[in-house]
């Protein structure tokens, strides 16, 4: 067998083996209004569907949306139920920790893949996200056109839409919201407390920059909205303030100050792995794995070392309040944390907040 023949045979097996990797997509035909499946691409071991959610504004009201899928969807067919194997740009359904894919701007949209165990493309199927649920979705009489293969590669159908995540998840009764966008991750939590008949709310954020360019903070983008219930048990619509740091500051000035660790994960992949820090070392910028910041206001009490209790109860005031919202810039690459606090006439049952950086608006509730 001479060299000539064997670079040809070669040849040949890497053309063979191409062949094979090869992964071909076809139009689905689906007439859903905002969920249409576009693409089923068969893989050797599996069936991927390429996806697009166009939200209703009129049936969903304006945006931004959130969605993900429930952790049952799956591919219905004549032949049996394809279970759900993966999935790419839209969270699973999870209690525990709440995922949603976030979609913001004048005409959002969001394209995602799922990807199913092995089923027949010759044949109708229907996706159906939880039959026992009658809140979910099911898309039915899906049908694949195999005589016209399309030239669409999966990850750039993928990349044609921004993906941003947001989520929450529970921590002591308070929920802590993430926000995870390609130039920015904004984290924040919040814990009431009171002092003699009034009544606060504490928010905390912590936000990144992983832009190019300095974000602005400013003050006045901070807003909230809360109410409570009446004797009626009807909502009502509460006064509140929000404070500066220099009313926030006299707000207390007769109350006993005492450290409170609050916890704002860093990552939301292993929050489990996070540590908490004092007040002190979050103003020293030692982060580490959370920011830690807050505090519980409780009656004075009478001290003997009255003096040294004082000087170091006024040493955590200040240490906290450097912490404080107020009008900055954060430089890229960097993180801010900070902290507001709202004043109620009374107390709410909930609260609105809203928190609008670098043009975009970030709604949670407590």
């Amino acid at each position: 067998m001479n060299k000539r023949f064997l670079l040809i045979l070669l040849a040949a097996a890497l053309l063979s083996g191409n062949a094979a990797a090869q992964e071909t997509a076809f139009p689905v035909n689906c007439t859903d209004g905002s969920f249409k499946v576009q693409y089923a691409v068969d893989k050797e071991s599996s069936v991927l569907l390429l996806c697009r959610y166009i939200p209703n504004a009129v049936t969903e009201g304006p945006a931004p949306y959130t969605k993900n899928v429930n952790r049952k969807i799956h591919v219905s067919t004549p032949d049996g139920d394809y279970a759900l194997l993966n999935t790419c740009q839209i969270p699973v359904m999870n209690e525990a920790d709440a995922k949603f894919a976030y979609l913001k701007g004048e005409q959002p949209a969001l394209n995602f893949s799922l990807e199913f165990e092995k089923f027949p493309l010759d044949e109708p199927f229907d996706l159906v996200e939880d039959g026992s649920d009658p809140s979910s979705f099911t898309v039915k009489g899906l049908t694949v056109n195999r005589e016209e293969p399309a030239n669409v590669n999966a990850d750039s159908f993928l990349k044609d839409t921004p993906y941003y995540e947001f989520g929450y998840r529970y921590e002591d009764g308070e929920p802590i919201y993430y926000f995870d966008e390609k130039d920015v991750l904004l984290q924040s939590t919040a814990w009431p407390h009171n002092y003699e008949d009034r009544y606060f709310l504490s928010v905390g954020f912590r936000i990144v920059n992983r832009s190019s360019s300095p974000i602005p903070v400013k003050f006045k983008d901070f807003s909230a909205q809360a109410q409570r219930l009446n004797k009626k048990n009807e909502p009502v619509k509460c006064n509140l303030t929000i404070c500066d740091a220099k009313k926030a500051n006299s707000e207390w000035k007769d109350a006993d100050l005492l450290e409170m660790e609050h916890q704002i994960p860093t990552t939301t992949q292993d929050a489990a792995s996070n540590t908490l820090l004092t007040a002190s070392q979050a103003t020293s910028g030692a982060l580490g794995g959370a920011f830690a910041l807050g505090w519980l206001i409780v009656n004075a009490v009478d001290d003997p070392e009255k003096e040294p209790y004082m000087r170091e109860k006024n040493k955590i005031r200040e240490e906290q309040m450097e912490l404080y919202l107020k009008d900055t810039t954060i430089q890229p690459g960097d993180t801010l944390s900070t902290f507001v606090t709202i004043k109620y006439a009374k107390s709410p049952s909930s609260t609105n907040v809203s928190f609008c950086l670098n043009g975009d608006k970030y709604d949670m509730k407590y």
